[in-house]
């Protein structure tokens, strides 16, 4: 293999970065309302790490809070921060609009950001940024190009969207580069122009806010041409195309695509390994090997790959980064195993990571496959309904729990009864999380797999079970 390197350096700020002062625009004393959630403990982070003092608040005083008290920040519990001499807020996109945090900033007169805008704010001035978007992988492929850019020495502050499984912090400080997880809810990725804007993939999600995938492909397209540079799967010819539209030069990666600018070839994922020789415009470029399963994942590696050339960063740190590397939290997380039985811990909720998440678990496993799901939001699952249990198909048995309602009320007549009838016969409709260790109790046996799959608290499962 060799060591190519790539001409591909952005032009020189094609658009003006977000205010770069947090003195002057967050001010010195920031409330952040939502701390107990992995995105706000990632912000209140890079404030604190910015000189900026944090307070927060949050319903419930989790592990990410205490975190924040560690750190001496004052985390109180309830829906609105302690504001005695804040200079500003700042929300989590989530929140509802009569949220009472909002009336309470308005009364104080502070000014009002996202989080999204406070870190845009905040890392400004960081360069190289690149930003990882895309419906399925960012957690991932963040925390993946975080390790690439730390040990090829770029110092990179590193703000990801689930906990890494090495280190136990979504969070590392750094003063060379910034590597951040930007989501596409309600378009809140559009504050951020980085250096580099990595796309993993474009799929019809977040349906509250984006009712068509015409309304998604917009939004991606307007973060893209924002950014200085693009990687982008080459699957993806309408970015692409809007992207170069707008003097944004792409990279192109895939897959099954020969033509694109990384692509690979060689690929295998099996109970004996993961792995696959990566391209660079058609000619070798390096061999990776992974720990984690699935062709996913292979994915996943291959846009990190594809960025880290855009960076320059040697094979010779590319390599072994990617083989010790172990994934983020509740990604097929292994958990340990009961009465027999491997268990993993997995976010999936849209029917792609479903599908992608059982395929990975049918590679593994030498037994049947069996999976507790938890639908997240009433939107999402009205959207996805037949394709949801289209996905569920694929373990030899499924157990349907009530759905996650997040920041939801109205049900449109979803439940985990629709769920388990769109499944079909192998699927069981539970109403009580607490019924599901005697049912896996009656038919687990030596050599299966469990996936506890969802992104609300279907986790907690866990501790009923190990």
């Amino acid at each position: 293999m060799n060591n190519t390197k790539v001409s591909f350096t952005p032009p020189p700020d094609k658009l003006p970065h977000p205010a770069d002062d947090s003195g002057t625009v967050l001010g010195r004393r920031v409330a952040v309302a939502g701390a107990d959630g992995v995105g706000m403990y990632g912000v209140a982070r890079v404030a604190l790490s910015r000189g900026v003092s944090v307070c927060g608040c949050d319903r419930h005083i989790g592990e990410y809070a205490r975190r924040l008290r560690r750190l001496g920040c004052r985390i109180t519990e309830g829906e609105t921060p302690p504001l005695e001499g804040c200079s500003s807020v700042v929300y989590t996109a989530a929140l509802a609009a009569d949220h009472p945090v909002f009336a309470a900033a308005a009364r104080l007169g502070l000014p009002l950001f996202s989080r999204a805008e406070a870190l845009a704010a905040l890392i400004a001035e960081m360069h190289p940024s690149v930003c990882v978007a895309g419906t399925h992988g960012k957690s991932t492929v963040t925390a993946r190009l975080g390790h690439l850019f730390a040990a090829a020495g770029l110092d990179p502050l590193t703000v990801c969207g689930a906990t890494p499984a090495a280190e136990g912090d979504p969070f590392r400080a750094g003063q060379g580069s910034a590597v951040l997880e930007c989501c596409e809810y309600k378009r809140s990725f559009l504050s951020f122009h980085p250096d580099v804007a990595l796309i993993l993939n474009v799929e019809h999600d977040h349906t509250d806010c984006y009712p068509t995938l015409g309304d998604v492909r917009a939004a991606f397209s307007a973060f893209v041409c924002g950014s200085r540079a693009a990687v982008v799967p080459a699957a993806e010819t309408w970015l692409i195309r809007a992207a170069r539209a707008n003097g944004v030069p792409c990279m192109t990666f895939s897959m099954s695509d020969p033509t694109a600018d990384v692509s690979a070839t060689d690929v295998y994922s099996g109970p004996d390994g993961h792995g696959m020789t990566v391209l660079l415009r058609g000619r070798p470029f390096c061999r990776v090997s992974l720990c984690l399963p699935g062709r996913c994942n292979l994915s996943n590696a291959l846009a990190a790959v594809s960025v880290a050339i855009t960076r320059r960063i040697p094979v010779s740190v590319i390599v072994p980064t990617l083989a010790a590397e172990r994934g983020v939290r509740r990604r097929m997380e292994f958990r340990g195993r009961w009465r027999g039985a491997f268990c993993y811990d997995d976010y999936a909720h849209h029917p792609t990571e479903i599908r992608a998440s059982l395929c990975a678990a049918r590679e593994m496993t030498r037994g049947r496959l069996f999976c507790v799901f938890q639908s997240h939001t009433y939107t999402r699952t009205a959207a996805h309904l037949s394709e949801i249990g289209a996905a569920l198909r694929l373990a030899d048995h499924a157990y349907i729990l009530p759905i996650y309602a997040a920041r939801e009320t109205d049900t449109l007549g979803m439940s985990e009864g629709r769920i388990a009838e769109a499944t079909g016969p192998t699927a069981v409709a539970v109403p009580r999380m607490a019924d599901l260790p005697a049912l896996l109790a009656a038919h687990l046996r030596e050599g299966d797999t469990l996936v506890v799959m969802g992104a609300g608290d279907v986790d907690r499962l866990f501790s009923m079970l190990l």
